[in-house]
């Protein structure tokens, strides 16, 4: 399954078509700052196609988060205008004004699983490179309980045009088998912290901005220009806080999908250890430079601790190493994560 030449269409912008292309990809980012290991060249692994992904995702998703987050701001400003908050110069008002998050919910949890689908399909790939044989998930086992849930099936319905592309384009539709549900309750949950996040933020903004148009009886002009400069302060410069957050959260939902992928029961017997990968530049910190390269076996209890991703904005991820191969298990890596972070769940 190679997905090199997919292409994402923006469905949140109304009016466009925007394409984000994962090529080509520039040589800047075809490494990782460093020789790539016979492991990472035997399974395939591309450290340029995983930085594209997680730019084009974080894009992707930034687009439709700020159109949410701009609609909810324009529905706020209309409660403004229609209960007269600056005219009659009441303050109390301000306290009134309600924002509803559910679209920023809604496209978060398409985005997360869409995340969750591309980290296992890598994990599948990377192992078909390494086997160099395509592995048939065709049939089902009826008694097993891998049967698509009706829920899988809907949400197929319900998800933007792109990731019906991709669906289309190389994911078998029984690849949603098996944990659908829990991976989807996993993925709402992030969302809805996410979403509170957005939202608390957008409030506060707006009534801080509110209580100084009443300050300085600002006009609703006037206060329509100073909010939609500072909307776009939030939602717009690359270090902000949308960008920043999204880039944490695609490494954590990517790499708990490689972690399911190398753990199905189709290809499990394959993988015997795994291997750290860290990308080498002047953003890398130190600790997760330690662990880079690092290979330890699949049940080594290291890997509740460092599996990805093990800081804010982590870029780390996870190979398999399969079985066959010449390896040696590394030295006891003593380091832990950047503070809350690291670890996962015993059972995936």
């Amino acid at each position: 399954m190679q997905f090199m030449d997919l292409v994402v269409e923006d469905s949140c912008v109304e009016g466009k078509s925007d394409k984000i292309s994962f090529l080509p990809i520039t040589t800047d980012i075809l490494n990782t700052g460093r020789e790539l290991t016979p492991w990472e060249l035997e399974v395939g692994f591309n450290p340029g196609k995983y930085l594209a992904l997680m730019e084009a995702w974080v894009s992707n998703t930034s687009l439709c988060v700020n159109k949410s987050i701009i609609t909810m701001i324009d529905l706020a400003s209309g409660q403004v205008r229609s209960n007269g908050l600056l005219r009659k110069q009441d303050y109390r008002r301000i306290q009134d004004i309600v924002l509803n998050p559910k679209p920023i919910r809604t496209i978060l949890v398409n985005s997360l699983m869409y995340a969750f689908l591309l980290g296992k399909i890598d994990a599948l790939s990377e192992v078909e490179t390494g086997l160099n044989k395509v592995i048939d998930f065709a049939e089902l086992d009826i008694n097993s309980g891998s049967i698509i849930s009706d829920e899988a099936i809907d949400f197929t319905k319900t998800i933007p045009t792109d990731m019906i592309d991709m669906l289309a384009i190389g994911i078998p539709r029984p690849y949603l088998r098996g944990g659908f549900n829990e991976v989807l309750d996993r993925e709402k949950n992030i969302a809805f912290t996410l979403a509170g996040i957005f939202e608390k933020d957008t409030l506060l903004m707006l009534q801080q901005l509110l209580t100084k148009a009443l300050d300085y009886t600002w006009s609703y002009d006037e206060l329509a220009h100073v909010l939609k400069n500072r909307t776009n302060d939030y939602i717009e410069k690359p270090a902000g806080k949308v960008s920043f957050m999204l880039k944490t959260y695609f490494s954590d939902v990517y790499n708990f999908g490689k972690r399911v992928g190398y753990y199905d029961n189709k290809i499990y017997d394959f993988v015997e250890a795994f291997q750290y990968v860290c990308f080498v530049d002047e953003n890398s910190r130190s600790k997760h430079l330690g662990i880079d390269t690092r290979i330890y076996g699949r049940g080594n209890p290291i890997w509740k601790r460092w599996w990805p991703p093990n800081g804010l904005v982590c870029r780390c991820t996870i190979i398999p190493v399969l079985k066959g191969s010449n390896y040696k298990v590394s030295e006891l890596y003593m380091e832990k994560p950047d503070k809350d972070f690291g670890g996962l769940d015993d059972e995936v």
